[in-house]
């Protein structure tokens, strides 16, 4: 991985929730629940690219149609999907194979998110 200076916003969601079974693509405002966390980070000007990352093909179709221009479906493995991996066994994953700078990782349980939090958290980081 070359660290090229794109940052980049890395979501995981997986499919396979126990506790509110497919929370992720549930109805939230009018909306799956995920179309927020997208939708903050595709609208953060400092953020060039968002990967959402899931194991599930009807998650995978979900933020597809949201047609966002600057957002991308990545496959996760099973291993890195199971009730037993950590979200950073995921985004090690996804770094293993991406070119980037810098990332930020954004809960998709977050619809309270906007971008311009993104963007002032970049900020800080920078400064």
């Amino acid at each position: 991985m070359a660290n090229n200076g794109r940052m980049v916003a890395f979501i995981p969601v997986r499919g396979g929730s126990k506790g509110i079974p497919g929370k992720n693509i549930r109805s939230f405002c009018g909306m799956p629940l995920v179309w927020w966390a997208v939708k903050a980070a595709a609208e953060c000007p400092e953020i060039e690219h968002v990967y959402v990352s899931t194991d599930s093909d009807r998650i995978a179709a979900v933020v597809g149609d949201f047609g966002l221009e600057k957002v991308s479906v990545v496959r996760r493995s099973a291993a890195t999907a199971s009730d037993e991996a950590s979200t950073e066994s995921a985004l090690l994953e996804f770094s293993a194979g991406a070119d980037f700078g810098d990332i930020v990782l954004i809960q998709a349980t977050s619809p309270l998110l906007e971008g311009g939090h993104l963007e002032k958290g970049i900020s800080l980081y920078r400064s």
